[in-house]
């Protein structure tokens, strides 16, 4: 318990628990008057020196480390320990579902939203999510297919490399970093 900076006078025995030890301080005044604190032989001038000392060099605020002798009372029991709880059941991980072909119809080829700077007129930026690569694309219409051969709409472009557009004059610029653009006629 705190002690009041009221109640320390000379001839009092502070006392405090530290570690599980009980260590004590004589309250006492010198030659001018003033409280000193003596612990194990040493004398300070403040209960924080001497707390300090006490608590192995330790900062420590004086007045709420010790107690006055006859009020610190008798030590805290410990608590008995709790028993060990059963240990937790994880829970059986779902298994994942099977990866999905790719779907029809769900298009794969869009406009990109934001348009980089630099494009020549009549150029628009596309990307596929197909092959997650974007290309450049005439401007006005979705092209039918990506330069890998993705189409619009998610089929798959047939095995002979046909064009699955219905307009002749689709123009498809593949662009791959540090690569100089090329013109596909699809």
């Amino acid at each position: 318990m705190p002690v009041e900076k009221e109640k320390i006078v000379a001839g009092v025995t502070l006392a405090a628990r530290y570690k599980g030890a009980v260590v004590t301080c004589a309250v006492a005044t010198n030659d001018e008057g003033a409280l000193t604190y003596t612990v194990n032989g040493e004398t300070f001038n403040s209960p924080s020196k001497a707390g300090s000392k006490a608590a192995g060099d330790t900062s420590v605020n004086g007045y709420r480390f010790w107690s006055l002798e006859s009020e610190l009372g008798e030590p805290k029991a410990k608590a008995e320990p709790k028993a060990k709880a059963e240990p937790k059941v994880k829970a059986e991980k779902k298994a994942k579902a099977p990866a999905k072909p790719e779907s029809r119809g769900k298009p794969t080829i869009s406009k990109m939203r934001k348009q980089p700077e630099g494009l020549a007129e009549g150029v628009t930026k596309y990307f596929c999510s197909a092959c997650m690569k974007s290309f450049e694309g005439t401007s006005g219409h979705v092209p039918a297919q990506c330069p890998e051969g993705h189409s619009r709409d998610g089929d798959p472009a047939d095995d002979a490399g046909q064009p699955t557009s219905d307009a002749a004059d689709d123009v498809i610029v593949a662009t791959e970093p540090a690569a100089e653009p090329v013109e596909l006629e699809i």
